[in-house]
């Protein structure tokens, strides 16, 4: 939140939801979204289903991917290591954020877990993601 309001960013979230809001004073609302996506199905004439497996298909992404080593920067850097200079994006707000022209990934330690989580996304292209998967596992998993 504390960022999001460094930034002025307008929406933040997580995949376990929750959802902040500049407009609602960077609080967490679950009921905005719904309502906001209520209010699309009904413009759209479309259910709910149908909204979700097109976004889906879309961006193809992950499940969250646990690994069993110890979290920390040798590792992280190992990976950016693995794709420098090659990301259109770089973030390291929650981790490492690489973005490239139709993928993107998220690797993080949790706050109250001793691993490290992997996320990969895509623009329309499920095995882009597996394959980066494979790609990523590499680096994850090497010893130092």
């Amino acid at each position: 939140m504390e960022m999001m309001r460094q930034k002025h960013t307008i929406y933040g979230g997580e995949m376990i939801f929750p959802h902040y809001f500049r407009d609602f004073g960077y609080c967490n609302s679950g009921m905005i979204p719904w309502l906001r996506l209520i209010d699309l199905m009904s413009l759209a004439g479309r259910s709910l289903v149908d909204m979700v497996d097109e976004r889906m298909a879309a961006y193809p992404c992950s499940e969250k991917i646990n690994y069993s080593v110890a979290p920390n920067e040798a590792t992280l850097e190992r990976v950016f290591d693995r794709f420098a200079p090659q990301p259109t994006a770089v973030d390291h707000a929650d981790g490492l954020n690489l973005g490239f022209d139709d993928w993107r990934f998220n690797l993080r330690a949790p706050n109250t877990e001793p691993f490290l989580r992997l996320n990969v996304e895509s623009r329309r292209s499920p095995g882009l993601v597996d394959r980066q998967i494979h790609f990523l596992s590499q680096p994850i998993r090497a010893k130092e």
